[in-house]
């Protein structure tokens, strides 16, 4: 089969991962497609959707290089470091907990990376890796619950915490940390983010109706 155009920004991603599932030489261009070294915008941007995808389909197919993404956390580029963090989260519950234990500190580290849009989105997908890893909940909790100690201005701090509040909403029912995230959820009432204060004001509604 020949090699997909993976300039194409208008190729079928959901399809690539298929193909992927079966043909080495093009998993090997979607994973060097993600790394520091692509230059193009729209190579890298289908090489990670495909490679979600696939994660997605089949996470079997993608764990034998868990350990190249996780270097991928350290890389100087951003892009880089966003791509790999949301694809170890897709195949985190494919994971033991032992092994994103692992890699638990080098991961939470980019909830002050220096790219807001990874520390958001890392916020964002903590309530997965939390449904899917019960004994690291507490750990995720403390975390989320310290975005303060990042070193964003105020204003991002506060909007990254909506990301939070869409974490706890998804596992707040089994969370042995029910007291902590509802006294985090009160002080959300004055945030100086009007996504958080809604978010903040719908979470209490849902889980303390009047």
């Amino acid at each position: 089969m020949p090699m997909p155009d993976l300039n194409d920004k208008h190729i079928d991603v959901e399809v690539l991962a298929g193909q992927a599932r079966e043909d080495d030489a093009l998993l090997t261009a979607l994973l060097e497609g993600i790394s520091p070294r692509t230059k193009a915008n729209a190579l890298r941007y289908n090489c990670y959707r495909a490679l979600l995808a696939l994660a997605g389909q089949c996470p079997g197919r993608l764990l034998p290089y868990w350990d190249t993404l996780v270097e991928l956390l350290a890389s100087q580029h951003s892009s880089s470091r966003f791509n790999a963090m949301r694809l170890l989260a897709a195949l985190a519950p494919a994971v033991e907990t032992a092994r994103l234990a692992a890699i638990f500190e080098a991961l939470y580290a980019l909830l002050d990376d220096p790219a807001i849009s990874v520390a958001g989105n890392l916020a964002a997908v903590s309530g997965q890796l939390a449904l899917a890893h019960p004994a690291l909940r507490e750990r995720i909790t403390a975390r989320l619950l310290d975005l303060d100690a990042t070193h964003f201005d105020p204003e991002r701090i506060d909007l990254l915490k909506s990301y939070a509040i869409q974490s706890f909403d998804l596992y707040f029912a089994d969370s042995p940390d029910q007291g902590a995230i509802l006294a985090f959820m009160d002080r959300q009432r004055d945030s100086r983010s009007p996504k958080t204060r809604k978010l903040a004001g719908e979470f209490l509604k849902k889980w303390f109706p009047a």
